[in-house]
């Protein structure tokens, strides 16, 4: 895996492992009157983590991260261009 370093207020930072990325999700301060949760790094808000955390892998750390298919092998460059490929290819 590369690591991806990204500087944020004048810090660096560095993502090895697809966990890492939830670091970058945060309980929004202006819940209830906005959405729940929010990215740290450019503000964007979401209802649920996992839509924070998709936002800040395809946005702030494109392309860092392989994600296998299980039904075919097929490599994939985040968790959510592997799901929809499983949604539209390997319908049971």
């Amino acid at each position: 895996i590369i690591v991806k370093s990204l500087f944020i207020l004048g810090h660096e930072v560095e993502v090895e492992e697809p966990e890492d990325l939830l670091a970058y999700v945060v309980d929004n301060p202006n819940y209830p009157n906005q959405m729940k949760y929010m990215c740290s790094i450019c503000g964007k808000p979401a209802n649920y983590r996992k839509d924070v955390r998709n936002h800040v892998e395809n946005i702030h750390f494109p392309n860092q991260f392989l994600y296998e298919c299980d039904v075919c092998g097929l490599k994939l460059k985040s968790k959510t261009a592997r799901n929809n490929h499983k949604a539209k290819n390997h319908k049971y």
